[in-house]
């Protein structure tokens, strides 16, 4: 035991050397560098190369091999993240990904797939520890990483270097006006990061041999270890990495089975992760500015003509082109699955292997074993995906970003380690061996009968294409959407932020895991290696490059797989063995110029070309023109009447909030009465913004109650509390800015039925627009708006529709944080008469929080007043005016009662 637990030391050690080297990487850039690990292997196969064909001395080559690993850094930056320096962070993490994916491909093609011996040019001899012998190079391993783990401790925490790479961090406008170069920064810090990474490669290929694939995912640790250590921390970073070695060599030790080395540390790190995070983002989140979506709208005349011309060319064409085409329709289910999770609910997965691998696994295994008929284990296995779709989902709902990245990608490798790889889960050495398919009598053997097979997965991709087109068309398509544009603003209109994501996730595991039933079901033996975490990988690179969003981006990325059409059609014009490497090499070379170039993705091009007539079976922009018509025609309907809400007072008694040591909220008491407007004032920090963040359920309270219509809701969660009549509008508007003016509104009104997200795979139904949409419609008079995005408005305008799409939700209490900033003089006088008619006609209870003191004395029938997160004052607006408490806060002591002090202050 202590023995292995000192070899892991020599392991965690070059985990150490990989984690600083991502550490430095994401301080001086911020970019997560998921091609760490590839870059160990440059350094590797550099050393390797140079020490078997030159015969140079040993430190010069490590010298070479290492200055290779900074190049290859450095090209990074200026080739790849200089490009994509203003892209949102998870493209700039799917770009590492693909350097990652093609470094992989390159070692491979040029290095081959079998493991090498490379002699250590460290001491191996053995050494005595706790009564115990260990080789002389872990201990070596184990005092560089120490070294240099604390050397980089003292540079980025003392020199000028580690200042000013901090300060890039934090703001590259600020660097730059005092004369530093955040690119150069960024460079140097990269080339510093990939040398490490190269460093670690060397050192650890005479411990686990020369394999490209071995090398590549050393990142899977490091993440682990970068994870714990959130990304910044070197000492943290270092405990971790060697931690994790120990725990890996300790389970070798006491575990039999294979693979859980792997996959024990990834998982508590997942935990770690899942415990760490948030149900839904701070307000100081920023959006991200996520690819567009197709909006599912079905052109059966375009659908019939393209499934026709694919049944002719299977049936028309000779067997050696059937299994491509075979091929190309089951990663076409797969990137279908991607649209579902990543393109329509935001959520990156790495794991969509992972889901097909398990389904397919579980269809095998019962087929082989059991006997059991095709048709049964294809609904069985599809079945089977689900609950580990919601598992993994489960992460999503307190991580994000590039931390569900991180839970994705290691769930999938533990499945491939602890599961696929695994020979007695596997079937044993005979492996898994199933009976020819057939179906319902009709014998669609891949070896008899291909062509049946692939009209059978033909049907099966239609199937999950037009369950996809459908759910983006419904309510449930609209939720998911919204929560992928802003969880924020999603769950401050009801909808169940967890509800969504663990909906997609599931949908989307079942989805993959009915294309990996087919899969397995290719042939009688199976093969589960096909089930790579690369694969995943590889999935999502090609779904990206084609339109992540777009269903027609899922079918163009099925006919570019490796093994598919594309593949096949080059095989006849190129015949080198290698086919399959080349086309994996060269889509991953393609993923930067095309989230550079084309960041929707080739699809949202060809969307947006002008069909033929005799295809043209709906209007150019059939899905906002026909969606708006409806619309209007629904508001039309009583459009003057203004709705009444359920009148219901909001009391809010003794709130406090805390952040850390510093108290935002102290004792906050304010009421709200139906048709009655109440006014928050203060100066900036004075804590309004948090207070409706704690009323609405955004921020955790210290203390206090809040009720409403005498119901406490302080222990709801946010959708809860809007469900029972809480709503907001937000100082940055926070509106859906992939969804129309018309989807907004609908995405407020929609009923919050849990049943959507089954009825709508078969039926979206179309629902009316409420009384309360309609009225505000009305309102504001949107009903010519309705089929623009709220990008395509003016700043006045946007604020309207997130008005309108608070009210559309038929809140009682309705609380406004900042509607007027921004907008001039005359729009101010509207909103304030909006105001008004909300209060009087609708009877919604209104606080309002603003800047704007004329507006406040106008319209509000009490005022009140904050300093240093509590309440100071509360009155009449006259009296607010003439309070002195109120006049100190706002213009300090020495302008205690100057003719009109709070009314002229702003």
């Amino acid at each position: 035991m202590i023995r292995f637990a000192l070899l892991g030391l020599g392991t965690g050690a070059i985990y150490a050397l990989i984690v600083q080297g991502m550490v430095i990487v994401y301080r001086g850039s911020g970019v997560l560098n998921f091609a760490q690990g590839a870059f160990a292997a440059v350094g590797a196969l550099a050393y390797y190369d140079l020490r078997v064909h030159t015969g140079l001395p040993v430190p010069v080559v490590i010298v070479l091999a290492l200055a290779a690993s900074g190049a290859a850094g450095g090209l990074m930056h200026l080739l790849v993240m200089r490009p994509l320096r203003d892209a949102p962070p998870l493209t700039r993490v799917i770009a590492t990904l693909g350097l990652m994916s093609a470094l992989q491909q390159a070692g491979t093609i040029l290095f081959g797939t079998s493991v090498r011996t490379v002699p250590s040019f460290l001491p191996t001899g053995g050494v005595h520890v706790a009564g115990t012998v260990v080789s002389a190079d872990r201990l070596i391993l184990l005092a560089i990483a120490a070294v240099v783990s604390a050397v980089l401790w003292l540079v980025y925490r003392f020199s000028r270097f580690g200042a000013l790479t901090s300060a890039v961090a934090e703001n590259e406008r600020a660097a730059q006006l005092v004369g530093r170069s955040p690119d150069v920064i960024a460079a140097v810090n990269w080339i510093l990061g990939c040398t490490l990474a190269g460093a670690a490669g060397i050192l650890i290929i005479p411990i686990i041999g020369l394999n490209t694939d071995g090398l590549v995912l050393l990142v899977l640790p490091a993440l682990a270890a970068a994870a714990v250590a959130g990304f910044d921390s070197f000492t943290i970073s270092f405990a971790a990495a060697v931690a994790i070695g120990v725990v890996q060599s300790e389970i070798t030790y006491y575990v039999d089975a294979s693979g859980w080395d792997n996959a024990v540390p990834f998982l508590i790190v997942i935990i770690v992760l899942v415990v760490r995070g948030r149900p839904l983002p701070l307000r100081s989140h920023v959006n991200e500015r996520l690819p567009e979506i197709g909006t599912g709208v079905l052109r059966p005349v375009p659908i019939a003509l393209a499934a026709g011309a694919v049944v002719l060319l299977v049936l028309g064409t000779s067997d050696s082109w059937t299994d491509p085409f075979t091929v190309s329709i089951l990663a076409g289910i797969l990137c279908v699955s991607l649209v579902v999770v990543t393109g329509y609910a935001g959520q990156l997965s790495l794991a969509q292997y992972a889901f097909a691998g398990w389904g397919g696994y579980v269809a095998a295994r019962l087929a082989a074993v059991y006997g059991l008929p095709f048709p049964l284990v294809l609904l069985i296995g599809v079945a089977a995906a689900v609950p580990v779709g919601i598992v993994i989902g489960l992460a999503a709902l307190r991580t994000r970003g590039i931390h569900l990245a991180i839970a994705t990608f290691g769930l999938a490798f533990s499945f491939q380690s602890v599961l696929f790889q695994s020979v007695p889960l596997t079937g044993g050495t005979e492996g898994t061996v199933v009976d020819s398919p057939s179906l319902f009598g009709w014998n669609i053997d891949t070896a008899l009968h291909p062509k049946r097979y692939a009209l059978v997965c033909l049907a099966a991709l239609v199937l999950a294409a037009l369950a996809a087109a459908n759910i983006r068309r419904g309510r449930s398509g609209r939720r998911m959407v919204a929560v992928r544009g802003n969880e924020r603003a999603a769950a401050s209109l009801g909808i169940s932020v967890y509800g969504a994501k663990l909906y997609a996730f599931a949908l989307s595991a079942a989805i993959a895991g009915l294309g990996g039933v087919l899969l397995v079901f290719q042939s009688t033996f199976v093969d589960f290696s096909k089930f790579s975490v690369f694969n995943s990988i590889a999935v999502v690179i090609n779904t990206v490059i084609n339109g992540v969003g777009f269903l027609v981006g899922a079918a163009l990325a099925g006919l570019s797989s490796v093994g598919g059409l594309a593949t096949a059609i080059i095989g006849k014009v190129v015949t080198s063995g290698s086919v399959n490497q080349y086309v994996t090499l060269v889509l991953a070379l393609l993923l930067v110029p095309t989230l550079i170039g084309f960041p929707n993705g080739l699809a949202a091009r060809i969307t947006t070309l002008r069909p033929p007539a005799f295809l043209r079976s709906r209007p150019s922009r059939p899905d906002a023109a026909e969606e708006a018509e409806a619309g209007r025609a629904a508001s039309q309907v009583a459009p003057a009447q203004a709705h009444r809400v359920t009148p219901l007072v909001l009391e809010v008694s003794g709130v406090s909030v805390s952040f850390g040591g510093v108290h935002a909220l102290t004792g906050v008491s304010v009421e709200v009465r139906p048709g009655e407007i109440v006014g928050v004032m203060g100066p900036n920090g004075a804590g309004k913004t948090t207070f409706i963040d704690a009323v609405t359920g955004f921020t955790r309270l210290r203390g206090g109650t809040i009720l409403l219509g005498g119901e406490r809701v302080d222990g709801m969660k946010p959708h809860r509390r809007a469900r029972r009549g809480v709503g907001r509008t937000f100082q940055s508007l926070e509106l859906f800015d992939q969804l129309t003016v018309l989807e907004n509104l609908r995405t407020a009104s929609d009923p919050r039925d849990p049943a959507a997200y089954l009825t709508d795979l078969l039926w979206p139904r179309k629902s009316a627009l409420t009384p309360g949409a309609r009225s505000a419609i009305a309102m504001f008079g949107l009903a010519e708006d309705f089929d623009r995005l709220p990008s395509e408005l003016s700043y006045g305008r946007r604020r309207q529709v997130a008005i309108a799409r608070a009210i559309a939700a038929e809140p009682s209490i309705l609380l406004l944080d900042e509607p007027a900033a921004g907008l001039h003089e005359t729009e101010t006088a509207e909103l304030g008469l909006m105001l008004r008619r909300l209060a009087e006609e609708w009877g919604i209870g209104i606080l309002l929080v603003e800047h704007d003191v004329p507006l406040l004395n106008r319209v509000c029938d009490r005022i009140v007043a904050m300093d240093f997160g509590a309440v100071i004052a509360t009155g009449t607006p006259q009296e607010i005016r003439k309070d002195q408490r109120v006049i100190t806060a706002y213009l300090g002591e020495e302008h205690a009662i100057k003719e009109g002090a709070v009314g002229d202050a702003h």
